[in-house]
């Protein structure tokens, strides 16, 4: 009898079954364009109607909800080919003045860092164009971990944002702690990268006279990579939302003209690529300060700290 029954019963919720994992995958494949045709009188039969009935209520909702999406991965494909022309332009003159013009060794500095830059601009737009969804431009490249001295690295990005961050008269610091080690294990383009949006975010909304930090340090089980800024700091609101994709902020940072949203996002993306976390908050003197925690764990080897932390500061 219990064999006969179970075979039955299995009979009779193997259809439901199939209809409803049928209707889950449509779903998922973001086709609505469905009904489930099982109307037998038992509790099955409810679930399958009742399915059927939610697929219909989310049909507007959803549809709404993608075709929001597409646009906005269209709008970034977008602006990425028409990325290419402004930069072959300032290429192009940047080319001009290093050739034709009699420059001292700072401009000939600045020129320098301009073609990187533009160089660094180039290659992300060709990812973008590459891999249009923006999940994908973020996860296509592996991750390449180098030993990098930390202390240089930050240096170097202060040097690189001299000449832009004198055009908006913010000072540049850097607040490097004495306990950093002589290297860490750090893809090197991705942590430009976080660090760079950073900035941008940062200098979009500082005024003239304003300070803007780049701080490093190790904590009990991470290192602590921050961007800490003078600005108007962050909102409530902010500070729960602002590492969503497409998050435009609130009035406390200001929402701008051409922001899309995707700065902190794509933080928080290379963030954990690299086994971390975006960390928000406002600094006491006032303005915002973001710090990318990187677990010591992914950034050093084991022996880290006999062979390479023994000449600290």
């Amino acid at each position: 009898f219990s064999w006969f029954f179970s075979r039955r019963f299995a009979a009779q919720i193997r259809t439901p079954l199939a209809l409803l994992r049928g209707a889950a995958d449509k779903i998922a494949a973001r086709d609505l364009d469905f009904t489930i045709d099982y109307t037998e009188d038992n509790e099955l039969g409810e679930l399958c109607t009742a399915f059927d009935a939610m697929r219909a209520n989310l049909g507007d909702s959803l549809s709404r909800q993608w075709r929001l999406e597409e646009e906005r991965r269209e709008m970034v494909a977008a602006l990425a080919h028409d990325l290419k022309t402004p930069l072959a332009v300032i290429k192009a003159y940047n080319e001009t003045l290093a050739d034709d013009t009699l420059l001292d060794e700072e401009q000939r500095g600045y020129v320098a860092v301009i073609a990187a830059n533009v160089d660094r601009s180039a290659g992300l737009i060709q990812r973008i164009q590459d891999v249009p969804p923006l999940g994908g431009m973020l996860l296509a490249a592996r991750l390449e971990r180098e030993w990098t001295d930390l202390r240089a690295f930050l240096a170097e990005m202060a040097e690189a944002l001299a000449g832009r961050a004198r055009l908006q008269q913010v000072e540049v610091a850097l607040a490097l702690d004495a306990g950093l080690a002589r290297g860490y294990l750090i893809d090197r383009e991705r942590l430009w990268r976080m660090l760079d949006n950073l900035v941008n975010n940062a200098l979009a909304v500082m005024r003239a006279g304003g300070r803007l930090t780049l701080a490093a340090k190790e904590a009990e089980d991470a290192l602590l990579v921050a961007v800490r800024d003078s600005g108007p700091g962050f909102s409530a609101k902010d500070l729960r939302h602002a590492t969503e994709q497409f998050y435009r902020g609130d009035e406390a940072r200001g929402t701008r003209d051409g922001h899309a949203g995707l700065g902190l996002f794509i933080v928080q993306t290379l963030a954990e690529q690299m086994g971390g976390r975006v960390l928000l908050s406002n600094n006491a003197e006032g303005g915002a300060c973001v710090t990318i925690a990187l677990a010591l764990e992914f950034v050093v080897e084991k022996g880290y700290n006999e062979e390479n932390n023994d000449e600290k500061g």
